[in-house]
């Protein structure tokens, strides 16, 4: 079988699955689509858990942004 020469989709893909915000941007989405179908389930409760993970996707961001400033980058 013949390797993959696209190494930017193996790049892309590796930052996909080990970049933190993607991961609990999939994990917001995910919940909110659960969340929704689940009858008398309180909307109160998942919209709170989204902006939790928003400011958790916020913080990673301004985290990463200092890191990157602080190297040069």
């Amino acid at each position: 079988m013949r390797q993959c020469e696209n190494t930017w989709l193996k790049d892309f893909w590796n930052w996909l699955t080990h970049s933190r915000k993607v991961m609990l941007a999939f994990v917001a989405v995910l919940q909110s689509v659960v969340f929704n179908f689940i009858p008398d389930f309180p909307r109160e409760v998942w919209v709170t858990i989204n902006a939790f993970l928003i400011v958790l996707i916020v913080t990673i961001s301004i985290e990463d942004a200092g890191r990157n400033i602080g190297n040069g980058g």
